[in-house]
């Protein structure tokens, strides 16, 4: 479902839908109408703490890159901030607010 936003959105923006990519839990889709229909079925765990750092670090690796900023705002997002170069905590919980703190990440409360 989040490929798909950004898809559309990257669409809408007018920048070339190849480049677009979106690391979360993929969903189940039937294609057998000829139409993409969403299921509602996940195809996967879900993407949170050691699994989405572990979808992350495989992405990025398959594109030779690196992630410069992430955002999160929950403590299971710690992993994937683990990864950035920048790591920014939005509105953070309490765990995530204590580690935000413990690595000097910069925090946005508003």
């Amino acid at each position: 479902m989040l490929e798909s936003f950004a898809r559309k959105l990257a669409n809408e923006l007018g920048y070339p839908i190849e480049q677009v990519h979106a690391v979360g839990t993929p969903f189940v889709y039937d294609k057998s109408s000829g139409q993409e229909i969403l299921t509602g079925e996940l195809a996967t765990a879900i993407s949170a703490g050691e699994v989405k750092r572990t979808r992350l670090e495989a992405f990025l690796s398959s594109l030779n890159g690196s992630l410069h900023t992430a955002y999160g705002d929950t403590e299971p997002d710690i992993a994937m901030l683990e990864v950035s170069t920048e790591a920014v905590a939005v509105h953070p919980d309490a765990g995530l607010a204590e580690a935000a703190a413990m690595h000097n990440w910069r925090v946005i409360h508003e």
